[in-house]
């Protein structure tokens, strides 16, 4: 099977005249035929493969390839160095191509194409060359007008939106940029498939599932390029140039945005955190900083910590393992960006919000409205959902502690405290990826005095020193069955289901426990001096 290949005037351009390539045949690799031609070359010595650098029209009589072992071995390495096609005169030294050569050419889609033989080679440069060149000057011609086009965007300090446009009506593709500092899409698609993975998977999913380019500021990943193309077409000079024309346009915009981020953070961070710290002399300083972040703090507040499991640890593994922080900060300022998206639905985006070393503070308004304060369902379960899309997104959890109303913003750094109390209490007693509201914190806020004291330690030792010491593998220690069976509600039966331990196993341990601690568990004092001493066992572990 074979093809007759430019024939026509249509397959005519620049110097090269109607019926140039008439009788030329494809005899396989049909699927490369758009592949494009860098120059031509010839080959007739048996190395002449080894100066190939890519992109070459390979032309050759195939004097030193008549075997089928020597024509295999070439086309071999003509794909492996990225030519564009070869031409052969089958007439003359071979009198067909062997149908492994063209198998081969079919597999990785690279054109064999048969010369006739009374056509001479210069006759074929030539017509080549004149293409080359009117294509590469339809291309500078083209790649001065993006650039001048992008040039332009950035001398107006245009907004993503409009640079995304742009790109959009060069490439001729669908594509979407997200913005990882505000979590804010921007989406050009005619087709529903790509805002529908953007509104319904997670980012690192659809980063799977469509090609995309990174943009990258000083080491920091700002965002992404998502496009809803085949990879191979976004790699071709006339899509290639305007996305990195593109990058370079969102980097001048990032770092425009980044002088003013700057500047705002330094300014609103300072404010919020004189707010916390009661570091305001009079309240009409409070009321004309606020007025210039266009936030309105009147009436019964509440604070919000979102705190980051286990970063100051990571970032020290990472510096002393010389692995750099940038991947770490990225985590960080996604973390921060993914909290105020989610928060800010809950107030239309307008509440102050200062970012400490690894945590973000924010301070809601806590009226009365929806029937019993701003810490309702709706909150929780926006917290829930946050918490979920931060450790799927960055592989990192977060303990979110929340203070109870107080009467105005002035009062804040109370519930600040409480707050930053709560989340460190049930990270001590839990690990973290916790909401802890100091309103349901119960008996925890009593023991958050103690816990670490020397009267809690006493008190600790007193009711579980005996068991503290059973160095014994976990699981099989009196420690955890004690530990076990008051979390079954002191209940011997379910305490060896859950520990998977023989009823009269379990038995044995519980009573040599009662002789070591010299309890009674049959008395609710002695139940609740365990249990408080459990407690504090725990906070002082995870402390």
């Amino acid at each position: 099977m074979h093809k007759e290949i430019l024939s026509d005037d249509d397959n005519c351009a620049g110097n090269v005249g109607p019926g140039v390539f008439q009788g030329f045949h494809v005899l396989a690799g049909f699927g490369g035929l758009d592949r494009e031609i860098s120059t031509t070359t010839f080959i007739e010595a048996p190395d002449s493969w080894k100066w190939i650098r890519g992109g070459e029209c390979v032309l050759t009589l195939a004097y030193a390839f008549q075997t089928e072992e020597q024509l295999l071995a070439l086309v071999r390495e003509l794909i492996e160095r990225q030519a564009t096609c070869i031409g052969i005169k089958t007439e003359r030294y071979i009198k067909q191509v062997p149908q492994s050569v063209l198998d081969l050419a079919d597999q990785h889609k690279f054109p064999i194409i048969d010369i006739p033989i009374s056509v001479p080679f210069a006759a074929i440069i030539h017509p080549v060359q004149s293409l080359i060149i009117h294509d590469q000057a339809r291309l500078l011609k083209y790649s001065e007008k993006v650039r001048h086009t992008f040039f332009g965007l950035s001398v107006r300090a245009a907004e993503i939106e409009e640079i995304m446009q742009v790109l959009c009506e060069f490439t001729h593709v669908d594509l979407a940029f997200v913005d990882l500092a505000t979590d804010r899409k921007y989406i050009f698609s005619d087709s529903p498939q790509l805002p529908a993975a953007l509104d319904t998977l997670p980012l690192k999913d659809v980063l799977n599932l469509y090609p995309h380019e990174d943009v990258m500021l000083n080491g920091r990943l700002l965002g992404h390029l998502i496009f809803d193309a085949d990879a191979e077409k976004l790699k071709d000079r006339w899509s290639e140039i305007p996305i990195n024309q593109a990058k370079g346009a969102l980097l001048l915009y990032f770092q425009r945005r980044e002088v003013r981020h700057q500047v705002e953070s330094r300014y609103r961070n300072e404010f919020v955190q004189d707010l916390i710290t009661r570091n305001i002399r009079m309240e009409q300083e409070a009321w004309n900083r606020a007025k210039s972040f266009n936030w309105n703090l009147e009436g019964p507040q509440r604070v919000v910590i979102v705190d980051i499991d286990n970063y100051k640890s990571c970032l020290t593994r990472a510096i002393s393992g010389g692995q750099g922080v940038n991947a770490i900060e990225n985590s960080k300022s996604r973390i921060y960006a993914i909290a105020r998206s989610f928060l800010a639905r809950l107030n239309g985006g307008k509440y102050p919000y200062a970012e400490m070393s690894d945590s973000i503070v924010f301070i809601f308004p806590s009226g009365d409205e929806n029937g019993g304060g701003f810490f309702n369902d709706l909150l929780r379960r926006t917290l829930v959902d946050m918490m979920k899309v931060i450790q799927t997104e960055t592989g990192f959890t977060v303990t979110v502690g929340v203070g109870d109303p107080c009467n105005n913003v002035f009062d804040c750094p109370e519930s600040y405290r409480q707050a930053q109390q709560g989340l460190e209490l049930l990270r001590r007693s839990t690990g973290g990826n916790v909401i802890a509201s100091w309103s349901e914190m119960g008996v925890y806020k009593l023991l958050y005095g103690v816990a670490g004291t020397s009267e809690g330690c006493s008190f600790m030792e007193r009711y579980l020193g005996p068991l503290l010491s059973d160095e014994r593998p976990a699981g099989a220690t009196l420690l955890d069955t004690l530990q076990t069976t008051v979390s079954c509600n002191w209940n011997l039966k379910d305490a060896a289901m859950a520990m998977d331990v023989h009823y009269n196993t379990l038995k044995y341990r519980w009573r040599k426990i009662c002789d070591l601690l010299g309890i009674d568990p049959s008395k609710s004092g002695d139940r609740l001096n365990v249990m408080i001493a459990l407690k504090l066992y725990r906070m002082h572990k995870k402390a």
